[in-house]
């Protein structure tokens, strides 16, 4: 059976039926939509529908027969008078719904073709955007694939819905050169309408990615945007790792944000934790104290123990079963580990560091924050916050944009519920003074 949305004080409702249609109270120029209609349309212009905008007849005048036929004659011509008036005045006020009926409608059509005739960059406005790499696996290979992807929040500014169609299209490129291409439509006649006010997301994907998570450090994508075959923006893609794509409410980590609250800079949230501590203690973007990112291990050092060891693979790893690291102790505790990195093939290298993992409580950050600390002194300190969980390395991940390479690790059984795919949580999916249980540094730019 058919259904039909409807608006009620442009507030969209539905899908109803045509008999619950019936009770909801419609008028000729009220705005209904089904499949198969490419706009919103007056309930008047819609066959099937005419039949609930149908007045039922008055009762039928009840009268005793009577031998007399003047007596007779006499009712009929009442009868026949009073149906006179009643059609007369039915006749009118027709007239007259038809009248202003087509005012309405002429007024209508001016104010659509003055409408249609802005450019469609006058009724959007962009409100939200994000880019990354996504992590795609393909269920039959199951190879893991880094695409660049950028997600856009657009809004519709204009006084009316919107109905046309309208395409976008990313291209991205790297080293002056085109890798792929992809196109979709934002609105077209199997998409809803857009109303007034409301807003509606789009993602664009590349084909083309990366085999490897590490290679993307070295990845300068960049991605050139078309509206309807007309350049709209150039944006850099970010070298991060998105789980969704889609822009949740509670995303903090946005390229742009309408809604985003700006810190004057950025030593202003440095300071919101008075702590001090040595250059040897301090967590940074470059490395932990004499062991820097994309630099040699120093093997020479007196002050550690550097060790050679083998971990095994956790999550998805593709049939590796285990890989070579390097565990760092003072004196008999494992205080870091390293791991090398990679070539932009996706090659190990193997005389670079690629990521440091923390695992030492001696080490923080300049706010203070380190292995131990609890989840709610990294939101007071961090308000910036996102935690997101990944099913390729089983992790459970609390982030901040002040520090982009850092991936600060809490414990999968502090989780209170059950996750299965990649997913962002909430501070209350978590225990309470829940713990960072590692910190891990990526050679990110």
């Amino acid at each position: 059976m058919k259904k039909f949305y409807y608006l009620d004080d442009n507030e969209q409702k539905g899908p109803v039926s045509i008999d619950e249609l019936k009770s909801v109270g419609l008028r000729s120029d009220s705005l209904v939509w089904t499949e198969g209609l490419d706009k919103w349309t007056p309930v008047r212009e819609i066959e099937e529908l005419r039949i609930i905008l149908m007045t039922p007849p008055p009762p039928t005048p009840s009268y005793k027969h009577k031998k007399s036929s003047n007596r007779y004659l006499i009712a009929l011509g009442v009868i026949l008078g009073l149906s006179l008036i009643i059609y007369g005045s039915i006749l009118i006020s027709t007239m007259e719904d038809n009248e202003y009926q087509t005012g309405q409608v002429e007024k209508e059509l001016e104010t659509r073709e003055v409408e249609e005739s802005k450019s469609i960059f006058s009724k959007i406005e962009l409100v939200a955007m994000k880019t990354g790499y996504y992590e795609y696996k393909d269920l039959n290979s199951l190879q893991v694939l880094y695409q660049p992807m950028v997600i856009l929040k657009f809004k519709n500014i204009s006084n009316n819905q919107l109905s046309e169609r309208i395409e976008m299209k990313a291209v991205f490129i790297r080293n002056d050169e085109e890798k792929s291409n992809v196109s979709k439509y934002f609105q077209s006649s199997f998409v809803s309408p857009l109303q007034s006010g409301l807003s509606r997301q789009i993602y664009l994907q590349s084909s083309v990615g990366w085999t490897s998570y590490a290679s993307i450090e070295k990845s300068d994508y960049i991605c050139q945007i078309y509206i309807d075959n007309e350049l709209y923006k150039t944006v850099n893609i970010t070298n991060r790792l998105l789980t969704f794509n889609l822009i949740q409410d509670n995303d903090r980590n946005l390229d742009f944000d309408i809604n985003e609250t700006n810190f004057s800079s950025v030593s202003e949230r440095e300071t919101t934790n008075n702590a001090s501590y040595s250059e040897s203690q301090l967590i940074s973007e470059n490395g932990v104290d004499i062991f820097r990112l994309g630099e040699r291990i120093p093997f020479n050092t007196t002050k550690y123990t550097i060790k050679k060891e083998t971990e095994k693979c956790t999550g998805d790893c593709e049939g590796v079963e285990e890989f070579i690291v390097y565990g760092v102790y003072e004196k008999e505790e494992r205080i870091l580990v390293i791991s090398l990195g990679y070539d932009s093939d996706g090659k190990p290298n193997t005389d670079k560091i690629g990521t440091i993992t923390v695992l030492s409580n001696k080490f923080k950050t300049k706010e203070g924050v380190g292995v131990g600390s609890s989840i709610e002194d990294f939101v007071r300190t961090y308000p910036d916050f996102s935690i997101w969980y990944t099913y390729i390395s089983e992790r459970y991940i609390i982030e901040t944009e002040l520090y982009r390479r850092f991936q600060f690790e809490l414990d999968e059984s502090d989780c209170l519920i059950e996750v299965e795919f990649e997913s962002y949580l909430k501070l209350s999916d978590f225990r309470r003074n829940s713990k960072i249980k590692e910190i891990a540094i990526l050679n990110l730019k």
